[in-house]
């Protein structure tokens, strides 16, 4: 019997986290670089007023680590002497409490941060890592100094080295994650090489273990919707990748699948601005080809497209990232009145939102890249003049800000629905020993509140008596626990919810 109760417990809970990711309004103001250097530490008003503008409700973060360079086996945090530095904790936590106080859920990514180590003498590419075969395809890349290569006699203690201090690294910043309310922590960003849970395609091994670990680590202390954002050409070049990419999410048992989605969108370079119509066939043929075989494949999980975006250029459909940085020389070739490259990546948004609505919002959300979190002026004297994936003050700004409007008009109408129940989550989490626990009920009944081990045992029952409708809160003290992960469940008028919590001494 316990044995029953405690799978439909494990069971209901990825169930209950991936209710929140569900028509996401959502922005990547990306990570420590650029306008975000300011932007957070000075929080500038005026982003959240062009959050709010668009209609957001949503907000992912970049988190960088690094490697010095291809025979460097530990993962590091690095807060100084690097191009892009790791987010202090302390910055890191005022941001996100900034926009949650501000009504915004966040997303959290790890990102490895490889500018420099690429211009080491032993120069390695984030997209590099975990290929056994690089030394084999890359001029730069050396056999006596590429541990992943399966025949190097430092192989096997690299590669634990490795997985051990990023596993150390992603605990941290996913400890931080639930202390605070952040709803979506991703394990890593665009290494698709590295995160493979099966052998096949190009490569005759797989980090399986490795990556398994690294989730039960992360599930100990962090109790939100767990994913890996993958890049798109896995889904693309899936006969190079193999079933190890296939099958990620399946064999992580992860709560919501990620996708960096830079699709393209022509076989040729563009000369003129693409159409909407001309768009919406591309993203038709993606959305057939790529992404309802993904669904299939993930019944019963959220798609997200963790990063998506275009820049404002007409060549952008061939390639996302076409002119990035570049200052802007005016052009109208069509005599429209609208700048052809700021056209282009409007019709882009355009076309991919009127295609996900024919197939019933199959993404549940998009984080649009490159929205960083600048005050006006800077955006204006800066990012307005490059090419750029932004979209604040240009057309694709409009377009964004009329979908979000429809969504949001849903969502508010979803929230007027009455609730009969809500568990909120407890707070502080992790604690020691003592927490809140809060939940709201519409109607009158027997309230049953009580604690489980994740062995289905019952700890402690806090309350077991008749309630009247509203909000309550009950005080947990945790002394005579053992530190670990412990499930919270509530049962009234034959409605039941359950929710983790961490008990850390």
């Amino acid at each position: 019997m316990i044995k029953k109760i405690f799978l439909c417990i494990l069971l209901s809970a990825p169930f209950l986290y991936s209710q929140q990711l569900n028509d996401m309004r959502a922005v990547h103001m990306g990570g420590n670089w650029g306008a975000n250097v300011n932007g957070t530490q000075n929080q500038p008003p005026e982003y959240i007023n062009f959050l709010n503008k668009i209609n957001a409700n949503w907000v992912g973060i970049s988190i960088a680590i690094h490697i010095d360079d291809s025979m460097d086996s530990t993962v590091e945090r690095k807060y100084s002497n690097v191009t892009i530095p790791t987010f202090t904790d302390e910055v890191l936590v005022r941001t996100i409490d900034k926009l949650r106080q501000k009504g915004f859920n966040v997303y959290l990514t790890l990102a490895f941060e490889t500018s420099d180590a690429e211009h080491a003498v032993h120069p390695v590419k984030r997209w590099q890592l975990g290929d056994p075969n690089m030394h084999n395809e890359d001029p730069n890349v050396s056999a006596e100094y590429w541990p992943w290569a399966l025949n190097h006699p430092d192989h096997s203690n690299f590669v634990k080295s490795f997985w051990n201090s990023y596993t150390e690294v992603a605990v941290h910043f996913a400890r931080i994650a639930d202390s605070i309310g952040v709803t979506l922590f991703s394990l890593g960003t665009e290494t698709e090489r590295l995160f493979r849970t099966r052998s096949g395609g190009y490569w005759p091994n797989d980090y399986k273990n490795e990556i398994s670990a690294m989730v039960d680590s992360v599930r100990k202390v962090y109790s939100g919707n767990l994913t890996y954002d993958m890049a798109y050409n896995a889904l693309t070049e899936g006969g190079f990748y193999g079933p190890g990419s296939d099958h990620l999410w399946e064999d992580l048992n992860l709560d919501a699948v990620g996708i960096s989605a830079y699709f393209k969108l022509t076989d040729t370079m563009p000369a003129d601005v693409m159409s909407v119509i001309a768009l919406e066939q591309k993203w038709d043929d993606i959305f057939n080809n790529y992404i309802l075989p993904l669904q299939n494949n993930n019944p019963g999980l959220p798609i997200i497209f963790l990063e998506f975006g275009y820049v404002n250029s007409v060549e952008s459909p061939f390639m996302a990232n076409y002119n990035e940085f570049n200052q802007i020389v005016q052009q109208d070739n069509n005599q429209n009145g609208v700048e052809d490259g700021e056209e282009t990546q409007a019709n882009i948004y355009e076309a991919f939102f009127n295609t996900n609505e024919e197939y019933n919002r199959i993404v549940k959300g998009a984080f649009l890249w490159g929205n960083e979190m600048a005050s006006d002026d800077e955006w204006e004297n800066v990012w307005m003049k490059m090419r750029h994936f932004g979209i604040r003050e240009r057309k694709a700004e409009e377009v964004v800000k009329a979908y979000y409007s429809v969504l949001s008009k849903i969502d508010d109408t979803e929230k007027e629905l009455p609730e009969n129940l809500f568990l909120y989550q407890n707070f502080p989490n992790p604690f020691n020993p003592v927490t809140k626990i809060k939940f709201k009920i519409a109607e009158p009944g027997r309230v049953i509140l009580t604690v489980f081990d994740l062995l289905g045992r019952n700890k402690e029952i806090l309350a077991d008596k008749y309630y009247q409708p509203g909000v309550h809160e009950i005080l947990f003290d945790a002394a005579g626990l053992p530190s670990g992960m412990y499930l919270y469940k509530i049962t009234v008028n034959n409605l039941t919810e359950v929710r983790k919590m961490m008990v850390l001494k």
